[in-house]
């Protein structure tokens, strides 16, 4: 586990899209944090069941090499377009309840 090169002790892999979810997100985006370092991986647009591997280097937010094992906190995101709708003529629907249908 400390022999130089070895780095498959520093990478995590992660399907962020196991499965088909409806609106589809534009980008998915992956965030490593660990050791006091946040790494963030560059944008990719989604597809249903790709395996996305993150790095990590070994090292502290110092750039000391860690001994031992590390807890890490890996955080994946959707982003969505978004769409503004106009409402209905004569009507107002800022600060206004659902309706409960009772």
């Amino acid at each position: 586990d400390r022999q130089h090169g070895r780095e498959e002790a520093f990478e995590v892999s992660v399907t962020p899209l196991p499965e088909a979810f409806t609106p589809l997100p534009v980008s998915v985006r992956l965030e490593l944090l660990i050791a006091g370092q946040t790494i963030r991986d560059a944008p990719m647009p989604p597809s249903i069941g790709l395996a996305r591997t993150i790095r990590w280097d070994g090292a502290d937010s110092y750039g000391r090499r860690l001994v031992g094992p590390a807890r890490g906190y890996l955080r994946v995101g959707y982003e969505f377009d978004l769409a503004y709708r106009a409402a209905p003529d004569g009507d107002t629907s800022f600060g206004r309840a659902p309706s409960s249908g009772a």
